[in-house]
């Protein structure tokens, strides 16, 4: 019996073991095949390319946790897409002299990865190829180097160095070496005919564009070359050592995110020339205090100092006729559009100016000092994100002119209990005040012409929220569809400022009794008001006419 009970568990351990062989091995291309070893090796045979596969797909997906080393056999001419995608085990790779292409994701976060013995062939390495591989202590690019695609390097942060062959065409400007912080310098081979590397600062061979600083080259201090005209996006990329940097009157342009992330950016410089800066370019220069504007410049991007916690001013050189300062924040030269609001000031209190029209998209952004804000009775647009994550703003009243309140624009702003949007209101974004976590009343005076059911405008506020508007509007269906509980309440008309100051709205025909915009479908009230008659012109529209003073024909 005991001798019957031995048999039956050997065969059970053998018969176990059969059926884990089986799956240890299988297809991986039309011509390629796979096996993963006890010792956790995966070697690769056959001939030919490999399949592509997205995000976790591989057929060893299942036993990535097993795989310590990779082994490409002779024969096999590419690595598909996401191969080896997430294998967090896996140290060490060696790629065979056939191999031409490493694909998008190849590698991506196999973080344990510290060598690759490359192919003598390969002539691009994709998307993302060795993205998040933080151990990787360096690696031999051949000869044979074509392409390199977008983050393929990104978030190397074991790497230290890297070397530039002579055959690279191309190198993809998007963070392909981000997130690399002990990059110290980017080396090109002499005779490369679209790149050149000046002490390790990597530019396009006539040096016009500065592509990458790497984020760990020593010294605290750059000056920009004089050759130089473009400052790529993502440049000087979450770079924690560099402290001053200076823009000479050459660089006419300065791409998105070029400055992200520096950390210990305390000064900047620019000079006249400077027309366009990207967005996000000075996202989290947390300890920049001051920054000053040429008058040349014409553009910037949108969220230009988000987490800029230290920014006090934004100033602007006289002269422009672009942008101008005023106590520190940023308008348009016009006065009529708050670009951008250093979110660094102590004051807690803050009147936006009279004759402003536009609260800038994200130009309050993070502004946690931020208490009360007044808005003037010339604003008519709240814009995207403008004032996210402002978790001290309590007071706020809306002025009765305005028009729209874009997506975002009040997202996160923990401290908002009360809101009573005004009649004048016809848009209200997707967001708008989602994430209020102690807002539990809000009042709707009017009707939208712009509103998306699947908006989310209160979207994760108090449980208790209550919207209080007029029955059958569309603030009652807003409600309705947001699973929010409705309150029908009537409002009182609000007397107009004079007796005498009512328009016929050109689009809709709508007889509106004052205002600055259509009570129906929102369209701005006309410039003047104009005799169908005689031609009269009228400017003063706060005192319209019922009957023309010229012809005496009544106005339509």
């Amino acid at each position: 019996m005991k001798k019957l009970v031995v048999l039956l568990l050997v065969f059970t351990v053998v018969l176990c073991e059969t059926i884990a062989f089986a799956d240890n091995e299988g297809a991986c291309g039309a011509n390629l095949s796979w096996k993963l070893d006890s010792d956790g090796v995966l070697t690769i045979s056959g001939s030919g390319p490999m399949d592509d596969f997205k995000y976790g797909s591989a057929p060893w997906n299942d036993l990535k946790s097993d795989i310590k080393s990779v082994v490409i056999e002779d024969g096999v001419t590419s690595l598909g897409d996401s191969a080896f995608y997430w294998c967090r085990e896996l140290t060490n790779v060696t790629l065979p002299d056939t191999l031409t292409v490493i694909a998008d994701r190849a590698f991506e976060n196999c973080n344990k990865i510290t060598t690759v013995k490359m192919s003598k062939n390969v002539e691009s390495i994709g998307s993302w190829a060795f993205y998040g591989c933080d151990s990787l202590l360096s690696i031999e690019l051949p000869d044979t180097l074509k392409r390199i695609e977008d983050l393929a390097f990104h978030d190397c942060k074991s790497l230290t160095v890297l070397n530039i062959p002579a055959s690279v065409e191309y190198i993809n400007e998007d963070r392909t070496f981000a997130g690399s912080n002990k990059l110290t310098a980017i080396n090109v081979a002499e005779g490369n005919a679209y790149y050149v590397s000046v002490d390790g600062v990597l530019y396009n061979k006539d040096q016009t564009t500065l592509i990458v600083y790497p984020a760990g080259k020593t010294g605290r201090s750059f000056t920009i070359p004089e050759t130089v005209t473009k400052v790529n996006g993502y440049a000087f990329y979450w770079n924690e050592i560099i402290e001053s940097i200076s823009v000479p009157s050459s660089v006419e342009t300065i791409g998105g995110d070029a400055f992200a992330g520096c950390e210990k950016l305390t000064s900047i410089s620019f000079s006249e020339g400077l027309l366009s800066i990207g967005s996000t370019a000075f996202h989290q220069c947390n300890i920049l205090p001051s920054i000053t504007f040429p008058a040349s410049l014409q553009r910037i991007g949108n969220d230009m100092f988000e987490s800029c916690y230290e920014l006090k001013e934004i100033l602007v050189a006289e002269g422009s006729e672009t942008f101008k300062s005023v106590d520190g924040v940023l308008f348009d030269a016009t006065g009529k559009t708050l670009v951008a609001y250093p979110v660094g000031k102590v004051q807690g209190i803050y009147s936006v100016p009279e004759g402003v029209e536009t609260i800038g998209d994200y130009s309050f952004l993070y502004g946690q000092n931020l208490v009360n804000v007044t808005f003037p009775d010339s604003l008519l647009r709240i814009g995207i994100a403008a004032f996210t994550g402002c978790n001290k703003l309590t007071g706020i009243v809306f002025p009765k002119n305005l028009v729209s309140i874009d997506d975002r624009a009040f997202s996160s702003c923990d401290g908002l209990t009360s809101i009573e949007i005004p009649e004048s209101v016809t848009s209200l974004g997707g967001g708008a005040f989602s994430w209020c976590d102690k807002l539990v009343t809000v009042t709707i005076k009017g009707q939208y012409t712009s509103y998306d059911k699947y908006s989310g405008a209160f979207d994760y506020c108090n449980e208790g929220l209550v919207i209080k508007g007029l029955a059958g509007s569309t603030t009652e269906q807003m409600a309705k569809d947001e699973e929010i509980v409705f309150e029908a309440v009537s409002f009182e008309k609000e007397e107009s400022s004079s007796n005498n100051d009512e328009w016929i709205c050109s689009e809709c025909s709508t007889k509106n009794d004052g205002g600055k915009f259509c009570r129906e479908c929102g369209a701005k009230r006309p410039e003047a008001q104009i005799c169908s008659n005689c031609g009269y012109e009228n400017t003063d529209l706060e005192h319209s006419f019922n009957f023309c003073p010229e012809c005496g024909t009544k106005a339509k």
